[in-house]
């Protein structure tokens, strides 16, 4: 019998998971639920040794011998820094040393409480990795220690070995051990470049029992020919559907583009019909409609591929973290198959649900704007995005071939998007064009007061009076003080400030001036940059975009395009 913990049983059930199964155990009271369990479990090899810095050299001479992680275990208090001659040892003498120490809960440290002293990164310069686990009350809590258990075991071997710290708070009553077994807690493994043929050929073996894989491409600058070229052989191997924004910059076969926008306009019954059985992730950060999408469809399992082998479970059912590039993994899983398939149905499916929006109709409005500029951006100039409903806007539009998009997606604020694009002009000879809301525009203004701004710099600046993002999201629910103090309504301009900086400046409150303005913005010989100033309103946005959406009601207009595919 176990813990009734939540914590201590993901923490013990991962150790075995991980192969970590001897342990030098030292007395107290806080740790009682840890060492209970331990003793009582027969997989362990547990030691007991009373004199903390003693146990923990002891287990140092474990590992010598065994060539293998080894668990020390302590309670609260000045117990933990008895560790710390040892743990200086391990993390020179790169040894595998796990230190799990019982803690009480944090909000008790300078409260007078007896052994309370900060123990959650009192290693941090000596220890690979160290994570403080929460007591359990609730699944999200659970899923928390589940990750982070499995981030610091990994760390034990992972670029050399080395000590890691699992600090875990315990409180209430620790004598309670009614569980009759540990949960089936999910592993997360780490696969390298470099691991087995065996190992990876086992990977492949899995793809090719699958018959709904979901490639999820994420922020990309720009994806390598040959990257694109192992894409497209890894696809049609295994019959995989690939999914992206339009950030992904990604352009190749058995590819869905734009997905975010036909997610955004399905029912709920097309997601379901949908669900991938492995979803694979590659790069950054998706747009939040293909997120919410794989989280509400919650496939069995996800991949992630990444460089630095980084644990980034972001739909809460990680179980592969492959260290290598995108491009060593797609060769690398297509060469280890006998198994090609030419089945495309998963892919049909996905390519189905985007819907054309060339043709859509709408009247003026911040998405007409956008609508009307992507039809005029020549190929191979480049285009960034500012956060909120600039982006998520351009998603709904097809843009030429060759265009490159860029957003700062990393922390998904509204500043610096026009400092970041006015660099981008700086270092580049063709042209330079980003789509901009009022408040970030008049939050980074001083962005374009700098004597490198490039004549080739074109700015359309969708101006609907606030942020609109909240009208759209918040005005039907009858906030009193929205427009004042959450959509900050204003009538600021940015004429004066444009031409005082040697900028041309345009501007449209219509279609006709907004049309007759668009093909300066396309002109390369233009001898100052230029700035389009586009005046709506954040209501009638708002209400162009619920009804674009099929959310204001009755059936948007998308419902009455027909299908096309791509």
């Amino acid at each position: 019998m176990y813990s009734e913990k939540r914590n201590v049983l993901q923490l013990i059930a991962l150790l075995k998971a991980h192969g970590v199964t001897h342990v030098v155990l030292s007395p107290g009271n806080r740790s009682v639920p840890l060492t209970e369990s331990f003793g009582r479990d027969p997989d362990f090899t547990c030691y007991s040794v009373v004199d903390e810095r003693s146990a923990a050299f002891f287990a140092l001479g474990v590992i010598q011998k065994l060539q293998k992680p080894v668990a020390i275990c302590c309670t609260s208090g000045t117990a933990v820094m008895n560790y710390g001659s040892a743990v200086a040892e391990a993390y020179y003498q790169k040894l595998p040393l796990l230190l799990i120490t019982a803690d009480r809960s944090a909000r008790l440290l300078g409260q007078y409480e007896p052994q309370m002293i900060p123990q959650s990164g009192i290693f941090e310069k000596i220890v690979k990795k160290h994570v403080s686990l929460p007591e359990v009350s609730s699944d999200d809590d659970e899923w928390f220690c589940n990750r982070l258990i499995n981030e610091a075991l990994l760390e034990l071997d992972h670029h050399g070995k080395g000590p890691v710290h699992i600090n875990i708070e315990l409180y209430g009553t620790l004598t309670k051990f009614p569980t009759p077994s540990l949960p089936n807690a999910r592993k997360i493994s780490r696969i390298m470049e470099r691991d087995s043929v065996d190992r990876w050929r086992s990977c492949a073996q899995k793809l090719s029992e699958k018959r709904r894989i979901l490639l999820v491409y994420g922020q990309s600058f720009l994806p390598s020919d040959a990257e694109l070229r192992a894409l497209e052989l890894f696809s049609q191997a295994f019959g995989c559907a690939v999914v992206s924004d339009n950030l992904s910059n990604l352009d190749c076969i058995n590819h869905v583009p734009n997905v975010s926008a036909s997610l955004d306009m399905a029912s709920d019954e097309e997601k379901r019909a949908l669900l991938p059985e492995l979803v694979i992730t590659f790069h950054g950060h998706a747009l939040p409609s293909l997120q919410k999408f794989i989280r509400a469809n919650s496939p069995a399992e996800h991949w992630h591929v990444t460089e630095d082998g980084a644990v980034v479970d972001q739909f809460k059912v990680l179980t592969n973290v492959f260290e290598c590039s995108a491009e060593a993994f797609l060769k690398r899983l297509s060469e280890e198959t006998n198994n090609a398939t030419s089945a495309k149905a998963y892919f049909a499916e996905w390519k189905a649900l985007v819907r054309g929006s060339s043709d859509i109709e709408l009247q003026f409005s911040d998405l007409y704007a956008i609508k009307q500029l992507f039809a005029c951006i020549p190929p191979n100039a480049a285009l960034h995005l500012a956060n909120s409903s600039c982006v998520r806007h351009a998603q709904l539009f097809e843009l030429n071939r060759g265009v490159r998009i860029y957003c700062n997606r990393g922390t998904n604020g509204i500043d610096g998007s026009l400092s970041t694009a006015v660099g981008y002009a700086a270092a580049s000879d063709g042209l330079t064009y980003i789509i901009i809301g009022d408040l970030s525009f008049f939050y980074d203004m001083n962005g374009i007061w700098n004597r490198h701004v490039s004549s080739k710099l074109r700015i359309m600046l969708t101006n609907n009076g606030g942020a609109g993002i909240f009208q759209y999201a918040l005005g039907q629910k009858g906030l009193q003080t929205l427009n004042r103090n959450i959509a900050v309504a204003h009538t600021t301009s940015a004429k004066g400030w444009i031409e005082s900086l040697g900028f041309k400046y345009l501007s449209a409150r219509n279609e006709e001036e907004l049309n007759r303005c668009l093909p300066e913005l396309a002109n390369e010989e233009a001898t100052a940059p230029i700035l389009l100033e586009v005046f709506t309103s954040m209501e009638n946005d708002a209400a162009v975009l619920r009804k674009m959406l099929g959310k204001d009601g009755v059936k948007g207009t998308w419902s009455k395009i027909k299908r096309r595919l791509f």
